[in-house]
């Protein structure tokens, strides 16, 4: 996809410009500093760490590991990428095919990236990035490590990268700070030694245990969004950590937390897991390791176990540390009035579950084709399959991560229309490009809906909608060919009629005819939740989206100018809602049940994300919304379920569970799919009531929907109320959590296979700060809970421009200013605004 920037003329129309950026479009709320005092800290004038060549010995250089590095020409400052795997021939012993990669750029640089697998499961590609700072001819070889038995595999053949070009210096070195450490071998080895540009360097007090942790850094005097570190260590050095972390905290130091990129002993696997990384010793060699926006007011390395090598036996276990350099930029993407650490927490849950810059990719493929498993299940991106077509949009569209979106907007441009396999239709959406069916296990009629809502959400967005060819042509988003030659246009109309038809939505309702799923014990999930057998014929989790996929198609409608169909869909929609309802309430259980199957059996499980989907999207009568929370806040007791009361949201927290009634309390035949017997949903055992993420157990996404309904329905405080409990629990750990039974994992969705967790911190955006896209542009409506007077977002991609918006309470009027490329928008909470495509700001009508 070629970007469209230099296609758009910008029109300024009520925009105006000012001299200077204030704070607040930087990003930063009024909430201090995290308990950093600033007295604590002083303004060092660092000066530039002088890379040496590291003195370790790299021996024989062989092919067991093959290093990757492109032929072109770079600049200083420029990004080089290579990449690191192990030769395929490479055997590793079964059960311990983990490893990392340690790049020596040649100019006094090194850097590690892990984890890597190399076995039955897969062969890791690891990829690594280096700035040079200056012009040279340098040459770039990769060690491969194992992390089970210190094993060194080898060091890869030298590769020459070329730099051409001016000096420069990686900006925004963090200078207020205070330096921290372990106790130290004496006055003289002091964590003061790590600022002054000098040979002199700190050393930890000897450790007494392998696991005591010796650690050196900085606090720092406020958050920032930290972008790279330098770690230098002293050529003196004659003894370094077996396994390193870089740990950063967003409390002053209170607790601490590991970048999963460079330390790979995760919270959930202790006991499963244990890694002896045998770092090498750098021995004059700099660290030098991406940070990739995590926010923090604190960065330190630690040594997590000390060197078990046999030659070191004898050694005093010290860690060594003579310079260290931190970047970053106040500048945080969200921020809000509650105060730094908040919003550090808020940014970072985003970052991990959301971008998933900081998180590693085992297998190397960011669209998600193969997922990081246990144990190194961390957040993750995207999975480009059509289920998560609405998820990866909503995530990514208004972002600018270019290697996600051009991985997202290839998928979506790329939808397929064709059979289903029973019907004469071919207008039903396939699973991917290359099979109508998910997993063998039948069609997910969840693939319509999805489709059009994403294709709506992606146009209505406005950045590079559409594609130029080699020749600069331009063809439009709804012009766009598929693989099969299909337009946008067609395979959207194609899909609607498919459901009003085929699937008999013209009615007002979808009943999924397919005999493979019609809601009965033995059928098939139509859906995402593929153990449920119930989700079939007429579907409450379809026909939520069906719906919302209604209002999406007239958005398509009116966006291209067509009135007369939009307003047929509008009433379609409404029609649906007031089936909706009629069909699915459960009057005297208080909420929406889960199917109607082909013999009339209404069946119902206490499903908690098909009530936050009927309240989220709309579908839900407001009555019933308030109904249906007050039964989930445990304020009203449905008789008969298993959870009832404060144990719905009380065991995981996070998130609800995913069902309020066993699965196996109706009797066999199940309305579950045990997977050939593997997945009984019986008590007591893999699949048995809170033992599976489908039965008891939940999947962190459902937060997000829950959250928009509370907004939508109940009001910002119910939902910041929730959205709090959240907060506080990824506090404790990040949310990096995947339980185990005795029979195994999957009791929780929230890592590895799971990249819609990212939708959770989503919902700041679409939810409380009320940014989302419509027919006429940006809509912002803003939900701000009482205890929060502003907040914002410092860049939002809309139309091919970037925005920094801003809402605030008692605000008397918007104020727009620019800052080159950059529109600062400052909007009274209290109202609601459109910017349209064109550039102008618009105070839109009361409803």
């Amino acid at each position: 996809m070629k970007n469209m920037k230099k296609k758009i003329c910008l029109i300024l129309a009520v925009f105006c410009s000012a001299a200077f950026m204030p704070s607040c479009a930087n990003g930063g709320g009024d909430g201090g500093n995290s308990g950093n005092a600033e007295s604590d800290f002083k303004k060092y004038e660092f000066t530039e760490i002088a890379y040496e060549a590291s003195a370790y010995d790299a021996g024989e250089r062989g092919r067991d590991v093959t290093l990757i590095a492109p032929g072109k020409r770079y600049a200083p400052g420029e990004d080089v990428s290579v990449s690191v795997k192990l030769a395929p021939a490479k055997t590793l012993p079964t059960g311990k095919d983990a490893y990392y990669a340690v790049v020596d750029w040649g100019d006094g640089a090194w850097s590690y990236i892990g984890p890597g697998r190399h076995g039955a499961d897969g062969q890791s590609s690891l990829t690594a990035s280096h700035a040079y700072k200056r012009a040279g001819e340098y040459g770039v070889g990769a060690g491969a490590f194992s992390m089970q038995t210190e094993q060194v595999f080898a060091w890869s053949e030298v590769k020459t990268v070329t730099v051409e070009g001016e000096t420069v210096g990686y900006g925004g070195i963090i200078d207020r700070v205070k330096p921290v450490s372990s106790a130290t071998y004496g006055k003289e080895f002091s964590a003061e030694n790590i600022t002054d540009g000098k040979p002199s360097y700190f050393k930890s007090k000897a450790a007494e245990d392998v696991d005591d942790e010796q650690y050196a850094g900085y606090l720092f005097d406020h958050t920032y969004a930290l972008s790279k570190v330098e770690i230098k260590i002293p050529t003196a050095a004659d003894i370094f950590p077996s396994n390193i972390a870089v740990e950063y905290t967003t409390d002053g130091g209170e607790s601490w937390h590991s970048l999963p990129k460079y330390y790979y002993l995760y919270d959930y696997s202790k006991g499963r897991f244990t890694p002896v990384m045998g770092f090498p010793n750098p021995k004059g060699a700099t660290l030098v390791l991406p940070l990739d926006g995590i926010t923090a007011n604190g960065l330190r390395v630690t040594s997590k176990l000390t060197s078990v090598k046999l030659s070191d036996l004898t050694r005093e276990k010290v860690l060594c540390v003579e310079e260290m350099r931190v970047y970053g930029s106040p500048r945080t993407l969200f921020y809000t009035s509650l105060g730094e650490q908040y919003d550090a927490e808020l940014n970072n849950m985003w970052t991990i579950f959301g971008t998933a810059k900081t998180e590693p990719i085992v297998f190397g493929s960011i669209d998600g084709a193969q997922t990081n498993s246990s144990p190194f299940r961390s957040g993750f991106a995207m999975i480009a399959s059509n289920e998560w077509l609405e998820w990866s949009g909503l995530k990514f569209n208004f972002t600018d991560y270019a290697e996600v979106r051009n991985v997202y907007f290839n998928q979506l441009k790329n939808v397929r229309v064709g059979a289903d396999g029973w019907s004469n239709d071919s207008g039903y959406v396939w699973a991917t490009n290359d099979a109508p069916d998910h997993l063998d296990l039948g069609n997910h009629y969840s693939l319509n809906p999805i489709f059009i809502i994403a294709a709506r959400n992606y146009l209505l967005m406005g950045n590079e909608a559409g594609e130029f060819d080699d020749e600069e042509n331009f063809t439009p988003f709804l012009d766009l060919l598929n693989r099969q030659d299909q337009t946008m246009r067609y395979r959207l109309d194609k899909a609607m009629s498919y459901m009003m038809n085929t699937l008999e939505g013209g009615n007002g309702l979808l009943t999924i005819l397919d005999p493979k799923h019609d809601g009965t014990s033995a059928g098939f999930s139509a859906n995402y939740w593929d153990t449920h057998r119930g989700f079939g014929y007429k579907s409450a989790y379809e026909n939520a989206l069906f719906y919302a996929s209604l209002l999406a198609y007239a958005d398509i409608a009116e966006f291209d100018g067509d009135a007369e169909k939009a307003a047929e869909y509008r009433a379609c929609a409404a029609r649906t809602k007031t089936l909706y309802n009629a069909m699915f309430w459960d009057s005297e259980k208080g909420r929406f049940i889960m199917a109607v199957n082909v013999n009339g059996v209404r069946v119902d499980f206490g499903a908690t994300f098909v009530n936050f989907y009927a309240a989220a999207y709309g579908v839900a009568d407001t009555d019933k919304a308030a109904k249906i929370y007050e039964w989930l806040d445990g304020k009203r007791i449905v008789e008969g379920d298993t959870s009832t009361g404060d144990d719905i949201y009380g065991q995981f927290k996070y998130a609800a569970r995913a069902n309020t009634l066993d699965v196996s309390s109706t009797g066999a035949p199940y309305f579950w799919y045990d997977h050939g017997g593997a997945l009984p949903c019986t008590p007591d055992t893999f699949g048995g009531y809170g033992n599976q993420m489908q039965n008891g157990g939940t999947i962190f996404y459902i937060s997000h929907y829950d959250l928009l309904g509370r907004i939508k329905n109940i009001g910002a405080d119910d939902a910041f109320a929730r959205f709090s409990v959240i907060t506080d629990e990824f506090r404790k750990d990040e949310l990096r959590r995947n339980s185990y039974t005795r029979f195994g994992e999957y009791v929780e969705g929230v890592m590895g296979e799971f990249p819609e967790s990212g939708l959770v911190p989503y919902t700041f955006v679409n939810g409380f700060l009320g940014i989302n896209a419509s027919p006429k542009g940006l809509r912002i409506e803003p939900s701000l809970p009482s205890s929060m007077q502003f907040a914002g977002i410092t860049k939002y991609m809309f139309g091919n421009r970037e925005y920094s918006i801003r809402v605030e309470k008692g605000l008397a009027a918007p104020k727009v200013e620019i800052y080159g490329d950059l529109y600062y928008v400052q909007l009274p909470a209290e109202k609601s605004y459109t910017i349209t495509l064109d550039n102008r700001l618009i105070e839109n009508a009361a409803e």
